[in-house]
Formats: structure tokens, sequence, C-alpha cells
């Protein structure tokens, strides 16, 4: 919609659920790390609220350290320790080899007991350079998500500045 509240452009929910075949599920990263640990029933180990210092390959097993545990023999790490992990970068180098910035910031937060839900709908709003949507989440939760295109690949120093952005 533009400034005066008027339809400029947009598709039905129609015309998604058939490019999907009506498969769409929406999984929250906390709810699925938790269905993935409760269905190892304890046959795997799973370390939380640790990081690891090394990976060292020695033979067939893979010699690890923690910054708190204990070191372990492994078959096979499997580093789920977010966006800028440490896990790939000892595996593979500084993530600068690796990321290409394509002009896009991102931003996203989940508010408790927003008052404008508007039930399994995804509502978005955008402007040139802008985006903003919305959805709702169970529990009166309400997920919120901004992109922004910017031409610096450089975050800005400090809560000030990135606010200003």
């Amino acid at each position: 919609v533009d400034r005066k509240g008027r339809r400029v452009s947009g598709f039905g929910g129609a015309a998604l659920r058939r490019s999907l075949g009506d498969r769409f599920i929406s999984l929250e990263r906390g709810d699925l790390a938790g269905a993935i640990t409760d269905r190892l029933d304890g046959s795997i180990e799973v370390i939380f609220d640790d990081c690891i210092q090394t990976i060292a390959e020695q033979g067939e097993e893979l010699a690890v350290t923690f910054e708190r545990a204990p070191p372990r023999h492994c078959d096979l790490v499997i580093g789920a320790d977010g966006l800028h992990s440490a896990v790939r970068r000892i595996a593979f180098g500084a993530e600068k080899s690796f990321r290409k910035f394509l002009g896009y910031w991102t931003g996203s937060f989940i508010a408790q007991g927003y008052p404008h839900r508007t039930e399994l709908t995804y509502v978005s709003r955008a402007a040139p350079g802008r985006q903003m949507s919305r959805y709702a989440l169970r529990g009166d939760r309400t997920a919120f998500f901004f992109v922004f295109t910017q031409t610096n690949d450089t975050p800005p120093a400090g809560l000030e500045a990135q606010k200003a952005r």
C-alpha cells in the first residue's frame, strides 16, 4: 500500500500455496532444535552453552577442545552455533573468504501481545529500499522482519548509530 493506504501491488496467498504444493509450515529455530534433540533420545552427545576452540583430525577421529567442557574425540562434529559460526571458521577459515555482501541488511524481533495480529497472514509493507513484514506466532506473539538496502557492508558501531540507519 502507499502512504494513503491504497494497494499498489501484491499477490494472493493462493499463488504462494500452489507454488509450495500446499506444504507450508513455519518453524521457529528453537522448536526445530528441540525436535531434533528430542529425536536423538540420548544416543548422541549434544553440548549446549559452550564453544569449540579447536578441531584436529587424528586418523579416523576428530580431537575437539572446548572453552569449558573437557576435550572429546568424535566421529563427526556438527556446528550449530549461529550465523557467524566458530565451527565453520575453525574448519574452513575466515568468514570473509566466503561472505559476499549482496547490498541488504536484515533484522527481526518477536513481540508479545502486539494488538494488530492477523492470524494465518503474512503482512508486508514495502517502499524502495525498505520492507517490513509481520506474522502471527502461537502464544500471542508476533514476529517482525525488516529488510533494507545498504551500500556499506560494515555494520554501524553502537546502538544509536544502528537506529539512525
